[in-house]
């Protein structure tokens, strides 16, 4: 079960990451206005607690999609950033359409003055996060419950406007990321990813001995803001000479190993003259 968060988190405030979302995005421009007789600037820090709970009750729910025995649904670095991201894009279009600062990352339009900003964000976080952890819908079904109690306390339109906003900025998201890349398996060692031991070609982790490519495809997927994956590429590496083989005692060793096998003969024999 999904631990309950902690309503005071001290960290960077998703002020700064929905903000940059918007900033990031090609077609995300900050607008001069607001809503008529409403400051973007007041709402937004009264709704910043349970904007906050939001994203610690996603930050948990991706950390028990890592536990074992679980789902495994957005396993990996890769997949895990892909559901914060689509978290935090139908967050932000739920706020941007009361607040009015910036244009949308989708087609979520401006809501009806007084439509509860609380709604809003706990709808779209809700939403968007059963789509990424289906296999959690029951306890985050509870904490939206719950949440909601308090939310719904004023009650009459405002509420029901601000859950329409928050459903739609979800589904807009989640819509958009159908086909995304994503869906392609994580390839298996050995059977569906073939690893090198050459310079810059990736291998197994050591340590772990996961037999689990995270990320082997993850270059196909559709960003979020960038043009394409290859867009910031740097450049690759200068190529690493092969060592020449050697011959010792008869034996040819070539490669690395050959080299280091050789250059650690070399040190011995040193040690060896200097003790005599």
């Amino acid at each position: 079960m999904l631990p309950q968060p902690v309503r005071s988190i001290h960290s960077v405030t998703l002020v700064a990451i929905l903000l940059a979302l918007s900033g990031g995005a090609a077609d995300a421009k900050p607008k001069s206005t607001t809503l008529p007789g409403h400051s973007a600037d007041a709402r937004f820090k009264h709704s910043l607690p349970r904007l906050k709970f939001w994203n610690q009750v996603a930050i948990d729910a991706s950390g028990i999609d890592h536990m074992a025995g679980q789902a495994g649904e957005q396993l990996g670095p890769g997949r895990a950033s892909r559901a914060m991201a689509i978290v935090h894009i139908a967050i932000f279009d739920a706020v941007n359409a009361i607040a009015g600062a910036f244009e949308p990352y989708d087609n979520v339009p401006r809501a009806k003055p007084g439509t509860s900003m609380d709604a809003a964000i706990a709808t779209a976080a809700h939403d968007a996060l059963v789509g990424v952890f289906p296999s959690q819908k029951s306890d985050l079904d509870d904490l939206y419950a719950d949440d909601m109690s308090a939310v719904h306390s004023p009650g009459g339109r405002p509420v029901a406007d601000g859950i329409a906003v928050g459903h739609l900025a979800a589904s807009e998201i989640l819509t958009r990321r159908i086909g995304d890349g994503s869906e392609t398996p994580e390839p298996h060692i050995g059977s569906g990813w073939v690893t090198s031991d050459d310079p810059g070609r990736w291998r197994m982790d050591p340590i772990s001995q996961k037999t689990i490519a995270l990320g082997a495809f993850w270059g196909n997927v559709t960003p979020f803001v960038l043009a394409s994956s290859s867009q910031f590429r740097v450049r690759l590496p200068p190529v690493v000479p092969r060592p020449p083989v050697a011959r010792r005692g008869g034996k040819i060793e070539s490669g690395h190993a050959g080299l280091l096998a050789r250059r650690m003969a070399e040190k011995c024999g040193e040690a060896g003259r200097s003790l005599v």
